[in-house]
């Protein structure tokens, strides 16, 4: 999972024919984040983490709406 250090860029664009697909969001959000470890319950993510270890490397991430994902992300931790 990623953590969210800063926006970067966000981007609006127009309504593609497969608005709810990966390639037709109308809206990006370029962002700079770190790893953290976040472990998987069943097959999803577990409550929030208790953070004992987060990545020195911080990369650009881009982030689309809910409804575009194959994963959805509800929570993003902050390391602030």
């Amino acid at each position: 999972m990623q953590t969210i250090h800063e926006i970067i860029k966000e981007t609006c664009l127009p309504h593609g024919t497969m608005p709810f697909s990966p390639a037709g969001a109308p809206i990006k959000a370029k962002v700079k984040g770190s790893k953290v470890d976040w472990p998987m319950v069943n097959g999803s993510a577990s409550p929030s983490p208790a953070m004992n270890w987060v990545s020195e490397e911080v990369e650009e991430l881009t982030l689309i709406p809910y409804g575009c994902t194959n994963l959805r992300l509800t929570e993003m931790t902050n390391l602030f």
